[in-house]
């Protein structure tokens, strides 16, 4: 992937004139359009609440003393899109019959920070225990800098990519019973 972002980057310098849109901006293959990739190492945000979803922390991981999930709206202002645009497949939350037992789910990323000062990004799926309340079905982290990670809806199933800067993404996907998240697939081969 971060080879396909420098051809694209080569490829978009290249063509000259400042006419670019969001609609004609180059895009990878999961529709991340290119925006400031420069932006990316740097963006980096700040847990700050005790509940997703209004399911408690400690529910979620009983470890984490502040959490936030990630929001199109905490990107920054002069974008409306972010360094990436959003689509259908590509965000920050999904709604969704994951596992396939008739039970909605709800897929978010965002970032984390523990009772022992160690933070990072986390990607949780949520199920309906009752129509107003969700219960943990998954969580999992990328211990370190709580930076930006996005959802990828795919119709192979969902795509954590967790670490936009170095390429790197793993499928969550349903196994025997529970959700299990896949070896780390790097750069040269994007989802």
């Amino acid at each position: 992937m971060i080879f396909r972002v420098a051809l694209l980057l080569v490829a978009a310098a290249s063509c000259g004139g400042d006419g670019r849109t969001a609609d004609n901006l180059p895009a990878d293959s999961v529709g991340i359009a290119i925006r400031d990739p420069g932006l990316w190492p740097v963006m980096t945000f700040v847990p700050t609440g005790t509940e997703i979803d209004s399911l408690p922390l400690a529910l979620i991981d009983s470890s984490w003393s502040l959490a936030t999930p990630l929001d199109v709206s905490m990107l920054p202002q002069h974008d409306s899109t972010g360094v990436f645009g959003v689509s259908d497949s590509v965000g920050f939350r999904f709604e969704g019959d994951f596992n396939h037992d008739g039970i909605p789910d709800r897929a978010r990323g965002g970032v984390y920070h523990d009772d022992q000062g160690d933070e990072g990004s986390f990607v949780l799926i949520l199920t309906r225990s009752s129509p107003e309340r969700w219960t943990r079905a998954f969580v999992d982290t990328e211990p370190g800098e709580p930076r930006l990670t996005v959802l990828v809806n795919d119709p192979s199933g969902l795509i954590w990519a967790e670490c936009m800067s170095c390429g790197r993404w793993r499928p969550v996907f349903w196994s025997e019973g529970h959700y299990e998240l896949g070896p780390p697939s790097e750069s040269g081969t994007s989802p």
